[in-house]
């Protein structure tokens, strides 16, 4: 089973945890930018997963479509629309973009995210910042939610 969603927003990349020294202990927090970005992915993928998560090896694809900078000249943006020169290799890093939004799948979609055995990341520039995901399960089919079937194989011919 293939599963295919668009996050109609400006990706954001997973921030790294901060630390705080308060009453003599040091805590660590997540930034709150990182919470609300996690949290609005979440909400977006719980209205589009309708399965239990996968428990067995998948394929993931996220393509990340970043905002062309309104600095950019009237050439520069003809570049990246019309010739498709649209590598996005600016800040922020890849791997951060893929961090929150794998956490953010990670027990909805899949109960975690070791079972992901190939990864394929990439990040361009467009007029439609957004951010594109792939789930390939192979042949197995996830279980719905809604209407959980057990199948109980039994014989009569007891011996």
């Amino acid at each position: 089973m293939i599963f295919n969603t668009t996050i109609n927003r400006i990706p954001v990349a997973k921030g790294r945890p901060r630390f705080s020294n308060w009453g003599g202990y040091t805590h660590t927090y997540t930034p709150t930018k990182t919470l609300n970005e996690e949290k609005a992915i979440k909400e977006h993928l719980e209205t589009e997963w309708t399965f239990e998560p996968i428990d067995s090896p998948i394929k993931v694809f996220i393509e990340f479509y970043m905002p062309i900078p309104t600095s950019y000249s009237k050439k520069k943006v003809n570049q990246i629309m019309v010739e498709g020169k649209c590598e996005h290799y600016k800040k922020p890093d890849l791997d951060n973009l893929a961090k929150l939004i794998l956490d953010s799948m990670n027990k909805l979609v899949f109960k975690d995210d070791a079972l992901i055995h190939e990864l394929t990341l990439t990040k361009r520039y467009s007029t439609l910042p957004r951010v594109e995901i792939t789930v390939d399960t192979g042949d197995i089919n996830p279980v719905s939610k809604q209407k959980k079937k057990y199948n109980c194989i039994c014989s009569k011919n007891f011996k």
